[in-house]
């Protein structure tokens, strides 16, 4: 096999489809009383890259995103990839002029949105003169409304064979523009080489030990990365399960824990305390949990969540641009920290023109890695403040030449 067929088979769609030659109509995800197997995942993204296909989307076309956790998204997700467009997933918070923001900069020609959203876009359209039409998926009712730009149903759009032009799509092409938090701004769109997707899958499944007997319980939006990198990515490239819920709800958290005898969960920093709010049971550590995966959980936490819930927490540091540097592992951990670098990262403390400086210095901490291996080249560097840390991006390259992964 020459580099460039090796590169070809490097995205996310290829990997689904090596997962449904060896895992076929095995359950890969449950949402609310549904299951799908990763045959499923399959076919109903064929019928959406054929339905978008004629629509006019191709490679490096960008479609937002602006829905709620559910299948659709998961099926517009891979659907996209495989015909070389760009996913853009939209915050379902967000309206206004921080829309506007998002849609303008990451040049999105169609929108596919859940009617509940409607609200949010119709007073906004006529500041997105780029955005040629909208995929409405309908409430229950059926309507869509006029909006002044073409607006179709999608569940029409998708009643097709799954048949379309397959197109080369590469390792370095991009997946996604997936905005940052915005913490020190307005959001970045850090655009996600289908190998981003793909190593850091990898990088968390052998973080976590993840194989075909695990079922992660994925509750944060899929519009950010956790959600989507951290969980569904390992979950399919390990042959797992994965639960996929509408959202987080703290009463509903341990019995679907419970009912679908899920494994891990990736979680923020907030969710752990809220969780510890509940009043104490006997059985809070009789569950299937053994690891919380995530960041954030306040170190006075850190012990009582463990032994209240009986799992393994693993945290680490990471940003949109660059992935997770910093990890703990099963392997590797020492608890209240973000862990040490991993695969080939390297950090060091350094001053304002980056030159390194001794242990305790309280400004800026840079990482780097010139792994060849990894799904980028970065140099990162934050500066701490009263508020905590403040990331910019230094340089971001893409192994395949200049340009090919950078943030907007």
């Amino acid at each position: 096999m020459t580099s460039q067929q090796s590169a070809h088979k490097m995205n996310i769609h290829s990997m689904l489809k090596e997962k449904v030659r060896t895992c076929g109509e095995r359950e890969f995800f449950y949402f609310e009383e549904q299951s799908f197997t990763y045959g499923d995942l399959d076919r109903e993204s064929d019928k959406v890259a054929s339905g978008l296909q004629s629509l006019g989307i191709g490679k490096g076309d960008k479609v937002a995103i602006l829905m709620d956790n559910r299948p659709e998204f998961l099926f517009l997700w891979f659907g996209l990839s495989k015909l070389g467009a760009v996913e853009v997933p939209v915050n379902t918070a967000h309206k206004g002029d921080l829309l506007i923001h998002m849609m303008t900069l990451a040049d999105c020609r169609w929108l596919v949105s859940e009617s509940g959203y409607l609200d949010r876009i119709i007073p906004v359209l006529e500041n997105l003169p780029g955005l040629e039409g909208i995929l409405v998926l309908p409430g229950p009712d059926g309507t869509i409304p006029e909006m002044g730009r073409p607006a179709l149903d999608y569940t029409e759009i998708v009643k097709n064979k799954g048949v379309y032009q397959t197109g080369d799509v590469y390792l370095s092409d991009p997946f996604a523009i997936i905005f940052t938090s915005g913490t020190t701004g307005p959001s970045k769109g850090s655009l996600m080489p289908q190998n981003y997707a793909l190593f850091m899958g990898k990088v968390c499944m052998e973080c976590c030990e993840y194989t075909e007997k695990d079922c992660l319980y994925n509750a944060l939006p899929l519009f950010h990365g956790n959600a989507q990198i951290l969980s569904t990515m390992p979950a399919l490239m390990s042959g797992a399960k994965m639960v996929l819920s509408k959202r987080f709800s703290a009463s509903r958290f341990w019995p679907n824990i419970r009912k679908y005898g899920c494994t891990e969960f990736n979680y923020i920093g907030g969710i752990l305390p809220i969780l510890l709010k509940a009043e104490p049971k006997a059985d809070d550590a009789d569950n299937p949990l053994r690891i919380m995966f995530g960041g954030g959980c306040p170190p006075d936490l850190f012990d009582e969540v463990e032994k209240r819930f009986g799992v393994t927490l693993l945290e680490g540091y990471g940003m949109s641009e660059i992935g997770l540097p910093l990890l703990n592992t099963m392997k590797s951990r020492k608890k209240g920290t973000c862990g040490r670098p991993v695969y080939g990262c390297q950090v060091k403390l350094v001053d304002d023109y980056g030159g390194e400086v001794a242990q305790g210095y309280p400004e800026n901490w840079s990482c780097e890695t010139r792994n060849p291996t990894p799904c980028f080249w970065s140099i990162i560097k934050c500066r701490k403040n009263g508020r905590g840390l403040e990331g910019s991006l230094v340089s971001y390259r893409g192994l395949s030449g200049e340009g090919q992964g950078r943030v907007f």
